[in-house]
Protein backbone atom coordinates (compact mmCIF):
# COMPACT_ATOMS: atom_id res chain seq x y z
CA UNK A 1 0.00 0.00 0.00
CA UNK A 2 2.88 2.42 0.71
CA UNK A 3 4.20 2.33 -2.84
CA UNK A 4 0.96 3.46 -4.50
CA UNK A 5 0.75 6.70 -6.47
CA UNK A 6 -2.30 8.90 -6.00
CA UNK A 7 -3.69 10.58 -9.11
CA UNK A 8 -6.27 13.35 -8.97
CA UNK A 9 -8.42 13.33 -12.08
CA UNK A 10 -10.43 15.88 -14.02
CA UNK A 11 -13.03 14.10 -16.14
CA UNK A 12 -13.47 15.44 -19.67
CA UNK A 13 -16.27 12.95 -20.35
CA UNK A 14 -17.53 9.84 -18.56
CA UNK A 15 -14.58 7.68 -19.70
CA UNK A 16 -11.72 10.15 -20.20
CA UNK A 17 -9.88 12.10 -17.54
CA UNK A 18 -6.80 14.29 -17.39
CA UNK A 19 -4.45 13.68 -14.48
CA UNK A 20 -4.22 17.07 -12.77
CA UNK A 21 -1.99 16.15 -9.83
CA UNK A 22 0.09 13.31 -8.46
CA UNK A 23 1.27 12.33 -4.99
CA UNK A 24 3.89 9.61 -4.75
CA UNK A 25 3.45 9.30 -0.97
CA UNK A 26 -0.33 9.49 -0.46
CA UNK A 27 -0.27 7.72 2.93
CA UNK A 28 2.76 9.51 4.39
CA UNK A 29 2.16 11.18 7.74
CA UNK A 30 3.38 14.59 6.58
CA UNK A 31 3.25 14.61 2.76
CA UNK A 32 0.20 12.39 2.32
CA UNK A 33 -3.37 13.18 1.40
CA UNK A 34 -4.76 12.40 4.85
CA UNK A 35 -7.29 9.84 3.62
CA UNK A 36 -7.54 6.07 3.68
CA UNK A 37 -7.12 3.98 0.55
CA UNK A 38 -10.88 3.35 0.34
CA UNK A 39 -11.62 7.09 0.69
CA UNK A 40 -9.18 7.90 -2.13
CA UNK A 41 -10.60 5.23 -4.41
CA UNK A 42 -14.13 6.67 -4.12
CA UNK A 43 -13.33 9.55 -6.48
CA UNK A 44 -9.71 9.27 -7.53
CA UNK A 45 -7.13 6.72 -8.65
CA UNK A 46 -4.27 4.80 -7.03
CA UNK A 47 -1.72 3.14 -9.30
CA UNK A 48 1.52 1.21 -8.90
CA UNK A 49 3.36 3.07 -11.66
CA UNK A 50 3.01 5.75 -14.30
CA UNK A 51 4.16 5.23 -17.90
CA UNK A 52 7.02 7.40 -19.12
CA UNK A 53 6.19 9.97 -21.80
CA UNK A 54 7.95 10.12 -25.15
CA UNK A 55 9.87 13.36 -25.75
CA UNK A 56 8.48 14.94 -28.91
CA UNK A 57 9.85 18.29 -30.03
CA UNK A 58 7.38 21.17 -29.58
CA UNK A 59 4.82 18.89 -27.88
CA UNK A 60 3.76 18.64 -24.26
CA UNK A 61 2.75 15.29 -22.81
CA UNK A 62 -0.54 15.33 -20.86
CA UNK A 63 -1.14 12.27 -18.69
CA UNK A 64 -4.63 10.92 -19.31
CA UNK A 65 -6.78 8.11 -17.88
CA UNK A 66 -9.11 5.86 -19.85
CA UNK A 67 -11.71 4.67 -17.32
CA UNK A 68 -13.33 2.17 -19.70
CA UNK A 69 -10.02 0.31 -20.27
CA UNK A 70 -8.46 1.27 -16.92
CA UNK A 71 -5.32 2.60 -18.65
CA UNK A 72 -3.03 5.58 -18.35
CA UNK A 73 -1.73 7.13 -21.56
CA UNK A 74 -0.37 10.40 -22.89
CA UNK A 75 -1.93 12.96 -25.21
CA UNK A 76 0.67 15.07 -26.97
CA UNK A 77 -0.41 18.68 -27.52
CA UNK A 78 1.33 21.55 -29.29
CA UNK A 79 3.26 23.93 -27.07
CA UNK A 80 2.13 27.49 -27.69
CA UNK A 81 4.97 29.85 -28.58
CA UNK A 82 6.18 32.24 -25.91
CA UNK A 83 5.55 35.97 -26.40
CA UNK A 84 9.16 36.40 -27.53
CA UNK A 85 8.85 33.56 -30.05
CA UNK A 86 5.58 34.98 -31.41
CA UNK A 87 7.13 38.43 -31.79
CA UNK A 88 10.05 36.89 -33.71
CA UNK A 89 7.61 35.01 -35.99
CA UNK A 90 5.59 38.18 -36.60
CA UNK A 91 8.75 40.17 -37.43
CA UNK A 92 9.94 37.53 -39.89
CA UNK A 93 6.55 37.55 -41.62
CA UNK A 94 6.54 41.35 -41.80
CA UNK A 95 10.09 41.39 -43.20
CA UNK A 96 9.17 38.78 -45.81
CA UNK A 97 6.12 40.85 -46.84
CA UNK A 98 8.24 44.01 -47.15
CA UNK A 99 10.92 42.23 -49.22
CA UNK A 100 8.25 40.70 -51.45
CA UNK A 101 6.66 44.13 -51.99
CA UNK A 102 10.06 45.66 -52.83
CA UNK A 103 10.89 42.86 -55.29
CA UNK A 104 7.43 43.02 -56.87
CA UNK A 105 7.71 46.77 -57.39
CA UNK A 106 11.20 46.44 -58.87
CA UNK A 107 12.94 48.33 -56.08
CA UNK A 108 15.03 45.34 -55.14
Amino acid sequence: MNDKIYLRLYYIDENTAEVVSQNHKPFHGVYGIGKTESELLEHELLVDSIPKPINIKEKQAKLMYDKKNNKLYYDYVDIAPTIEQQVAIDLMQQNAAIIFALVKSGLM
